[in-house]
């Protein structure tokens, strides 16, 4: 059989498999565009700005950047974080957050203590209202600087999971939450993000809709775009 037939079916039968599997996403931002004009900051200190595809934080004071649907439920949200210095202190990720009140979910790194926490905040603010929550507040082995490494959120009900680079850290059960909006907290430290991935069946967004991406599309491209060039 001609090789070029072989490997044409075998892409297509690849496409096929993921057309079906792959998760929609109801929201993707990289930061190629050069900007975060798609989110909305809550400051009380500190300044956001895309430099090179990257979001980066000043570390000038507590500030969240949040985007989303104050309505979605159950998702797992996504973000690459990159450190540059090694200080506790540095922020992290929000979900299922009150855009009224700021009250959410969050993991907080705390390289120097090497702590990885889960926490229950109350507002907007760092330093108010929190609890630690979860079977476990796991030690941590901060990573080198300046290299990229993934935190992720994943809601189903009320349970959640809290990763690092897709390891389980640890876990709890709270209904205190149940929607809210994502987002990004930096506090005193000066850090870097990427690649915000938000995805999962308690988000009510259709095609056609703003922020409506369906990840098969670009792997769908990648592999035609393969085919083409066999």
């Amino acid at each position: 059989m001609n090789m070029r037939a072989i490997v044409f079916g075998f892409y297509i039968s690849l496409v096929t498999m993921l057309a079906f599997s792959a998760p929609s996403v109801a929201w993707f931002d990289d930061f190629n565009d050069g900007d975060c004009d798609d989110w909305e900051v809550e400051s009380a200190g500190g300044e956001w700005e895309v430099k090179d595809g990257e979001l980066h934080f000043d570390g000038g004071g507590n500030s969240v950047i949040y985007a989303g649907d104050p309505d979605w439920t159950d998702y797992t949200f996504e973000a690459d974080v990159k450190l540059l210095v090694s200080k506790d202190y540095i922020g992290g990720i929000r979900a299922r957050i009150d855009p009224d009140s700021g009250a959410c979910y969050s993991i907080w790194l705390y390289p120097d203590q090497q702590r990885f926490r889960l926490i229950d905040f109350s507002g907007w603010p760092s330093d108010g209202g929190w609890a630690e929550i979860g079977d476990k507040q796991p030690s941590w082995d901060a990573p080198p600087l300046e290299e990229f490494h993934k935190l992720k959120l994943v809601f189903e009900g009320d349970h959640i999971d809290a990763y690092w680079d897709d390891e389980l850290m640890c876990s709890a059960k709270s209904d205190t939450r149940e929607k809210g909006c994502f987002g990004i907290n930096g506090y005193d430290t000066p850090v870097v993000w990427d690649n915000v991935w938000v995805y999962g069946p308690g988000i009510p967004v259709s095609p056609g809709e703003p922020g409506y991406v369906v990840e098969a599309k670009s792997k769908l491209a990648m592999t035609w775009g393969y085919i083409k060039s066999y």
